[in-house]
């Protein structure tokens, strides 16, 4: 990570934050598989795929923005 080399200093140091984040990031990963195969959405375009939301990019991107949030405030 860029920002612990030339940002501001951090609330954890970079293995507890490696940790954090991969544990946060398990976590979410089986919450959203668990939920698709549970909610059954399938694509407006009626592709035979049902398994759209929730969408494991937006979890990503929450994942990480709360995590940096959290390191950096």
């Amino acid at each position: 990570m860029v920002a612990f080399a030339a940002g501001p200093p951090g609330e954890r140091q970079v293995v507890q934050c490696t940790v954090c984040y991969s544990l946060a990031r398990a976590l979410s990963t089986g919450a959203v598989t668990r939920l698709r195969h549970a909610d059954h959405t399938c694509w407006p375009d009626n592709l035979p795929d049902c398994s759209c939301f929730p969408s494991a990019h937006r979890m990503e991107a929450f994942l990480t923005a709360t995590l940096l949030h959290e390191q950096f405030r």
